[in-house]
């Protein structure tokens, strides 16, 4: 049995850790919550672990939304930093009743 150097035993945990992080995939959701008796538009100032571009939304009881950041009309797929304001309007399905946009990585 072959002994080895504390270099080379170093060098194959790194290669380990890399090829088991290399297969992560962090997803990001944001969820906003439009409760029955509120207003149909949401602002959020963007913190740091919400920084992403968001690729997809799932919608409960909207018929419409649109994303501002910054004042300016997005489209998904749209990228967000921190500090970004991001604006959603929606037009509700049912008036007067809770409605939620998931927004998804």
């Amino acid at each position: 049995m072959a002994i080895q150097t504390t270099a080379k035993i170093k060098e194959k945990i790194r290669v380990t850790v890399k090829t088991l992080f290399s297969n992560v995939v962090v997803v990001r959701i944001l969820i906003l919550t439009f409760g029955a008796a509120g207003d149909d538009d949401q602002a959020v100032e963007i913190e740091a672990e919400q920084a992403a571009t968001y690729v997809s939304n799932t919608l409960t009881n909207v018929a419409t939304v649109v994303y501002k950041v910054n004042t300016v009309v997005k489209t998904l797929p749209f990228t967000v930093v921190a500090t970004d304001d991001l604006e959603v309007i929606i037009t509700r399905t049912v008036p007067a009743t809770l409605s939620k946009v998931k927004l998804s990585t």
